[in-house]
């Protein structure tokens, strides 16, 4: 984490988490911060959606289209 966020971000995070006690929906708090939070989520695991996403997508399709012509 350091070489991505630097020194203060990740003392920032430590702070935060200490005096949440741990809790993450610390970083859900109110709606600025859990639309931020979510964002960084899902571009930190696009890849991840984006490929799972293209192999279920042929496969629901072809599932209508093979209905649809029955």
């Amino acid at each position: 984490m350091d070489l991505v966020l630097g020194d203060r971000a990740e003392d920032a995070f430590r702070q935060a988490m200490v005096g949440s006690r741990g809790e993450l929906s610390t970083f859900w708090s109110n709606g600025l911060v859990g639309t931020i939070t979510t964002l960084a989520l899902a571009m930190l695991f696009w890849p991840l959606i984006s490929n799972v996403w293209r192999k279920l997508k042929p496969a629901s399709l072809s599932d209508h289209a093979s209905s649809t012509l029955s």
